[in-house]
């Protein structure tokens, strides 16, 4: 597990997210280094808003227990190397969640670490070339809430870093609202959103895809996106 000197802290208003949002679904994942540190991730996340729908989208933020605007609207993704590219946030999807870390080190204090989230479309390509030619998703960002503020970028190349900062002698970190999203599924082609783009793609942890669990048991590639309410 790489280690990181630029731990963040999670917002103190994240609060359990409200009923209105719908029934989430979480998935877990650990990431195990060679001494023995672990530590087990929990993500939840729930139907989601076009993103057109800018006040579905604030509220869908604050009920995740963010503060002030969601952090992935119209944001340049800068770490993917496209400097010059602001997130169409009028074309994509988003959905929201909250993300728990605890430390599972067997009495010890938790390792600094980095975990790094990378998003594919699950069909073989990235988000920008897929060998399915119905799948015409244009970009993905990942967001996250913290007591500095919210950060969101890229989850192509190198993809969304955290780096948990333990206080004390917690075993937890979290819960930290977060906002997922991709671009170009509701377009003049599909007005009411493609729903074979939100269907391929895969949320993975590390640029390996570190082994996830889903709230039943089984055993998964990746984290799906929730499909829209109602669809």
């Amino acid at each position: 597990m790489p280690t990181s000197s630029t731990p963040d802290e999670p917002s103190p208003t994240a609060t359990q997210a409200p009923l209105t949002l719908g029934s989430g679904n979480s998935y877990t994942v650990i990431v195990k280094d060679s001494q023995g540190y672990a530590q087990e991730a929990t993500l939840t996340l729930y139907p989601g808003y076009r993103g057109s729908d800018r006040s579905a989208l604030d509220a869908g933020w604050a009920a995740v227990g963010g503060t002030g605007a969601d952090p992935c609207i119209d944001v340049n993704p800068s770490n993917d190397m496209v400097t010059n590219y602001i997130f169409r946030t009028d074309t994509a999807y988003f959905v929201f969640g909250t993300l728990t870390i605890k430390n599972n080190s067997n009495g010890f204090s938790p390792q600094p670490t980095t975990w790094q989230w990378v998003g594919n479309t699950g069909a073989g390509g990235d988000l920008v070339t897929s060998p399915d030619a119905s799948i015409d998703t244009d970009f993905a960002v990942m967001g996250a809430g913290y007591s500095s503020g919210g950060e969101c970028d890229g989850l192509t190349t190198g993809g969304f870093m955290m780096n948990p900062k333990w206080n004390g002698s917690s075993n937890q970190w979290g819960p930290v609202p977060i906002a997922i999203a991709i671009s170009g599924v509701y377009t003049p082609n599909h007005p009411s959103g493609n729903l074979k783009d939100i269907n391929a793609f895969i949320l993975g942890e590390g640029p390996f895809g570190t082994p996830v669990t889903d709230s039943t048991g089984k055993q998964r590639q990746g984290i799906p996106l929730p499909m829209p309410a109602g669809s």
